[in-house]
């Protein structure tokens, strides 16, 4: 099977329940959110939910127009957000933020039930959706049609899809199937919600009636925690200032701010530390000066020096949204070893690409989407990463334990590295769907360093260790097309790779 869980992750499944469709009443008049590709069957399951009593809003996740349908809202996903770009990460990312405003007693994803991605995870974070239950209704996930069509996956956007609709079954509370695709998924050995139901119209439990008793976990109340911001810098004092003034206009209050100056030698540097030394007194922030040694190194010395159980990375061209600590702090309750986020375009970056959408944030601004981490995604780490950014919160105890930052200043995949190792160690790495920072690209950037080729053979260790030696070079292969996307992007701004004589650092 091509859809497999990520080293050995599985769970049992729970006893079936049979559930029908036909009309029973038992909506009475309560409100439910169909989410799903426009088609004919899900047409004939919006009208059956509206037989049964429920006030029904379609929500199209297609991307063209398709007829309205009687007595439902039928709202089109497509273009709420100026979107560029409209694959399933999009799109889930989209019907988050359309569906976290509203008030549904219950939330469906049928077809293209990938997109229920980043609203579980978001519920799962205790960031949303708190008193609904979301239930899964699959006609049949990705993979499944792939096999029984005898195709092969092309890209790893199928490898995407079927992550996607794999973590948001485990994420969900419920979900409904036929016995086929129930058999496939057990064979495949995805991780299973707290209830399950296969559909039955001889069955006698309406399934409506069966739903009704979904309630979503509790979230028990953690004590706020307190995070130290680790942050890095070397010679750009106009970004690092700009970094500093996000911070301080945060709306969580439990924080530090740790500053490693990277043997900067422009006189600007001393000059911010200067006009901050006030703040820094007032607040117990810190400001160390070492040799130049890199990022790494610097901000495993930040890290350190922390007296927080939590420790948010950032770069000094960074800029935070006023709410990311608060949103991490939040989040950081659900017990996640490392948290990331949504990041967006900063105005002042010069190399970015269009944004894939406009999001807005939660005190009324709407943001540049820029680049979407989809949580524990190490499926796709041979291909792309997917897992997550420098500018994360990491608890402090599992970080320490993995030797944080590693590699040398030619690496600029020390980030992706680290997501690596702490995924196999078996820790927690998780996603909260909202901008909460803003990136810069430009020409100083890392990422447009000449050393691009053997950092993408570097990030591919952890994973090499895995395997057994005549597999060398299948990951490599599988990374050809991001390197060259990568690259093509240094080269249309004027750089030139530079190559290694090795054959390969793996």
């Amino acid at each position: 099977m091509f859809s497999q869980p990520a080293h050995g992750q599985k769970s049992s499944p729970p006893e079936w329940t049979s559930v029908h469709t036909r009309s029973s009443g038992t909506g009475r008049g309560k409100k439910l959110c169909l989410v799903a590709d426009a088609s004919a069957a899900t047409h004939q399951l919006a009208k059956n939910f509206a037989a049964d009593g429920w006030v029904v809003t379609l929500l199209d996740l297609g991307g063209t127009e398709s007829p309205p349908i009687k007595g439902i809202t039928h709202v089109r996903l497509a273009g709420q957000y100026r979107e560029t770009q409209w694959y399933i990460p999009v799109q889930s990312l989209c019907a988050y933020h359309w569906l976290c405003d509203k008030d549904f007693d219950l939330i469906v994803f049928h077809r293209g039930f990938g997109a229920g991605h980043y609203p579980c995870r978001a519920r799962h974070l205790g960031l949303a959706f708190k008193d609904t239950p979301i239930v899964v209704w699959i006609p049949e996930p990705h993979t499944q049609k792939m096999e029984s069509a005898a195709q092969f996956p092309e890209t790893y956007a199928d490898f995407e899809r079927d992550f996607m609709e794999r973590e948001t079954i485990a994420g969900a509370d419920a979900v409904i199937c036929a016995e086929t695709s129930a058999l496939w998924m057990e064979q495949a050995g995805w991780r299973w919600p707290a209830h399950m139901a296969l559909q039955d119209e001889k069955a006698d439990i309406p399934w409506s009636q069966w739903a009704e008793n979904f309630t979503p976990p509790a979230r028990i109340d953690a004590p706020e925690i307190f995070i130290s911001v680790c942050l890095a810098t070397h010679n750009r004092p106009d970004f690092l200032r700009e970094a500093l003034r996000s911070l301080e206009t945060q709306t969580y209050a439990r924080f530090e701010v740790i500053v490693i100056d990277d043997g900067s030698t422009d006189s600007g540097v001393e000059s911010v530390r200067a006009d901050y030394a006030p703040t820094f007194k007032k607040r117990s922030w810190r400001w160390e000066k070492q040799e130049n040694t890199g990022p790494s190194p610097a901000r495993n010395r930040a890290a350190n020096m922390a007296d927080g159980d939590y420790l948010l990375f950032m770069d000094d061209d960074n800029i935070a949204c006023a709410d990311e600590l608060e949103r991490m702090a939040l989040a950081a309750q659900s017990g996640a070893d490392i948290l990331t986020c949504m990041m967006g375009v900063h105005d002042g970056s010069a190399m970015s690409s269009p944004p894939l959408a406009y999001l807005p944030a939660r005190n009324g601004e709407v943001l540049p989407l820029g680049w979407m981490p989809l949580g524990n995604a190490i499926d796709l780490a041979p291909f792309v990463n997917r897992m997550g950014d420098t500018n994360s919160l990491f608890r402090r105890e599992p970080f320490l334990k993995l030797g944080g930052f590693q590699g040398d200043r030619a690496m600029i995949f020390e980030d992706f590295d680290l997501f690596l190792r702490a995924s196999l160690a078996g820790y927690r790495i998780d996603v909260i769907p909202e901008i909460l920072v803003l990136y810069r690209r430009n020409h100083s950037s890392r990422s447009m360093g000449p050393t691009i080729f053997t950092s993408h053979l570097q990030s591919l260790k952890p994973l090499l260790a895995q395997l057994p030696p005549f597999m060398r070079y299948a990951l490599p292969a599988l990374r050809r097309d991001w390197y060259q996307r990568h690259n093509h992007r240094r080269e249309s701004a004027g750089f030139q790779e530079i190559g290694i004589k090795t054959q390969y650092l793996l």
